[in-house]
């Protein structure tokens, strides 16, 4: 059996079965459970300093906050981090210096374990003193003594102990939970421990205009309070005197006897407090002994307003944090507004990727496909919203780029075919002037010539619409390479005069290129361009602190690109390397991509087609087949 002895400190030489688990501290009042605590006599070790936990076969150590730290092997250890115990490590809480050791004398059949000691026998234990003593192997004389004896007396100190714990309770129950809702009942479910004699509760809210509302109602049975219900009277009085109140019976006390709703709900034992925030009432709690008669006494309303005023700074913390939320809720959803602006053509796409991926992790749960709960989902909200954010950093012109050439690169290509033309004709009217100028043709001759430098201008024009309407048709991004028409080789190959007689091209390499795109309106260039914005993503979003719960955002967002056959980009993930919520998430985007509406590249596809689009890459092992399956069964995607 693994023990602690002391090397220095209170009690040297004092050994400590491990159990399960052990609290070790100076107030066994502030503990979990006193039972499995150990009470350690320095100052300078915290009420509850540190923990000891068996970890599979072995044992770890964490800190708890503690005020002067908590030292291992001569080093400080982190605060909830475990750190794995080994044979003859040495622990210094304040001024104590504790010695791990995995076996010993400590292993001795029927020790009694969480905290139990091997403490060296003081004078005068005996037979006589109910402690029970043994003998070492080593002739050293020990007494066993379990932990309970350390621990408060019973009767009225327990009682005590045990209030202090539920308050205790409590207080760490307000700073774990946002929800108002969720916290309030978490608060009433203690009320009863705290409060022996009640057996109803409620906590309310004031809201705006003054209206009192409760927020959670509840009974001894665990159950919904019945009758309880506010009494305008009892209200009235904490909330314009801001103070608690407590009557032993409120049919017969003058402050409230005349009140109509006393009467009516027969109140008798109550306590109530108001919930105070910088002398501004926010709410009240109140808590009825039912028919007993002072059922409570002024030691109980003391520790109902201490209890009252803990719920109000959670209360108003509660508020703030949702204020918080709220403000970073339209932060977002305003920059990804503005990013959206920057391409007219698939505004509102994070909007409804958000939404179809927090319907699909949902019916993912229901269905038992993916374990997601509230915060995890809440998580994937924030990484659908701000997926594409990193398209901020793709240069305007490419992101919304219509067609294979820039509209002005077009334009160009226009003028150079009216210039190619203009300069045809140019050189078939000189080289019929020069011979008109040298005489060697007679005016038949000329009419004929002329007649034929029209018709041969007529079928030149006709072959520079034909290559043009090509080219203006392999601009297109629907239009495929394969499907280029002929003209547009016919174009490549065409040369003409240029200004200093050099023959000229009337499309440039660059500009055949783009127009041989396989398909879309992008070249290979900015292609990768487009695909970088996944990168800038998860640089941006990298930024920004996240909490805890929303840790995942910039990775679940980073990946929403790939594939699980390892098709995807930027880093070519594969399977089990692409978590459940960037798989939701891919799906999401990959419908509202196809089916949003027309684009340059492409039109939109009907809903049935998206939905075969969705189960070939299924079969093909690019998506998630059972995340598809229930895209498709729970008909996430109807609006």
């Amino acid at each position: 059996m693994a023990y602690l002895e002391v090397v220095v400190g209170a009690h040297t030489g004092t050994r400590f079965a491990l159990g399960d688990e052990l609290h070790l501290g100076r107030n066994p009042g502030a503990a979990p459970d006193p039972r499995t605590f150990l009470p350690l006599s320095d100052a300078e070790v915290s009420r509850v300093h540190a923990r000891i936990r068996r970890l599979g076969r072995g044992y770890v150590v964490e800190d708890l906050d503690s005020t002067n730290g908590t030292w291992l092997r001569g080093e400080r250890i982190k605060p909830h981090v475990p750190y794995l115990l080994r044979e003859g490590d040495e622990l210094r809480l304040g001024g104590t210096v504790l010695r791990f050791r995995l076996g010993g004398p400590a292993e001795e059949a029927g020790m009694p374990r969480y905290g139990s000691a091997i403490m060296a026998r003081p004078a005068g234990v005996g037979a006589d003193t109910g402690v029970e003593v043994r003998e070492e192997t080593s002739g050293e004389r020990s007494v066993v003594i379990d932990p309970r004896e350390l621990a408060p007396p019973s009767g009225a100190a327990e009682a005590v102990m045990r209030r202090l714990q539920a308050v205790s309770a409590v207080s760490r129950s307000l700073g774990e939970v946002q929800d108002l809702r969720r916290l309030a009942e978490g608060v009433l479910e203690r009320i009863f421990e705290i409060f022996p004699t009640a057996r109803r509760a409620l906590i309310a809210l004031v809201g705006e205009g003054g209206q009192v509302r409760p927020l959670a109602v509840r009974g001894r049975d665990g159950g919904g309070a019945g009758r309880l219900a506010l009494s305008s009277t009892v209200v009235r009085e904490v909330l314009n005197n801001r103070r608690a109140v407590l009557t032993l019976d409120a049919r017969s006390d003058p402050r409230f006897r005349a009140g109509e709703s006393v009467a009516r709900l027969s109140l008798q034992s109550l306590m109530c407090a108001p919930l105070l925030v910088e002398e501004r009432v926010v709410g009240l709690v109140q808590v009825e002994g039912g028919a007993v008669e002072g059922a409570f006494d002024e030691d109980d309303l003391r520790v109902l307003a201490g209890v009252a005023a803990q719920i109000a700074v959670a209360v108003h913390n509660a508020r703030l944090y949702g204020e918080i939320e709220a403000l970073f809720e339209s932060f977002i959803r305003a920059s990804v507004q503005a990013i959206e602006a920057r391409d007219p053509v698939t505004a509102g796409h994070s909007f409804r990727v958000a939404e179809f991926a927090e319907r699909l992790a949902e019916a993912a749960d229901r269905a038992g496909v993916a374990g997601l709960g509230r915060e995890a989902v809440r998580e994937l909200r924030y990484a659908a919203l701000l997926h594409d954010f990193g398209k901020v950093g793709v240069r305007e012109h490419v992101l919304t780029k219509p067609t294979k050439l820039y509209p002005h690169q077009m334009e160009l290509v226009r003028m150079r075919f009216r210039y190619a033309r203009a300069a045809f004709e140019r050189d078939a009217y000189r080289r019929l002037l020069d011979l008109w100028a040298q005489g060697e043709i007679d005016a038949g001759a000329r009419r004929r010539m002329r007649g034929e430098l029209e018709r041969m201008l007529r079928e030149e024009a006709e072959r520079f619409e034909r290559m043009l309407a090509a080219v203006e048709e392999a601009n297109r991004p629907d239009v495929p390479a394969h499907a280029l028409a002929p003209g547009l080789e016919e174009a490549e190959a065409y040369r003409f005069p240029g200004l200093d007689g050099a023959e000229e091209a009337l499309l440039t390499p660059g500009e055949l290129l783009d127009l041989r795109t396989a398909q879309g309106s992008l070249s290979p260039d900015e292609r990768l361009q487009i695909e970088s914005h996944v990168s800038h993503t998860y640089a941006f979003l990298s930024l920004i602190p996240w909490r805890g719960d929303l840790a995942r955002v910039p990775e679940i967002a980073y990946g929403h690109h790939e594939k699980l056959d390892g098709s995807g980009y930027p880093r070519g993930l594969r399977g089990e390397d692409i978590p459940v919520q960037t798989r939701i998430l891919t799906i999401a985007d990959i419908y509202d991509a196809v089916t949003a509406g027309d684009r340059p590249y492409r039109r939109g596809l009907p809903q049935e087609q998206a939905l075969e689009l969705l189960e070939a890459q299924a079969r093909a092992g690019a998506l998630d087949a059972a995340l598809v399956g229930v895209f498709i069964e729970a008909r996430v995607y109807v609006r």
